[in-house]
């Protein structure tokens, strides 16, 4: 089905699933045993493929702010409030 799964920031998970891009996985925030028995983070979504070639840049930008949050950049610069998806899209 071409979506895809990403971890965000909870804001940008917030705003992805608001704006009808995703939705958060059933499992997010429960412990997997095939995961190790870790806890899938609660900003785990399933990111739905684009249907149009407009939507390509949103899906960009989506990936970008897994890119930035799951790399530690947001929580070394202080911004563990906003993503930084939340931030361009405002």
């Amino acid at each position: 089905d071409s979506s895809m799964h990403l971890t965000l920031h909870p804001s940008d998970a917030a705003l992805v699933i608001s704006q009808g891009w995703g939705e958060r996985h059933p499992l997010a925030g429960c412990a997997v045993l095939g995961f190790g028995g870790r806890l899938l983070p609660e900003g785990f979504v399933m990111v739905y493929a684009p249907q149009q070639e407009s939507q390509i840049d949103v899906l960009k930008d989506i990936v970008r702010a897994a890119g930035w949050w799951v790399g530690g950049v947001g929580l070394a610069n202080g911004a563990e409030d906003e993503g930084v998806f939340t931030r361009i899209k405002e």
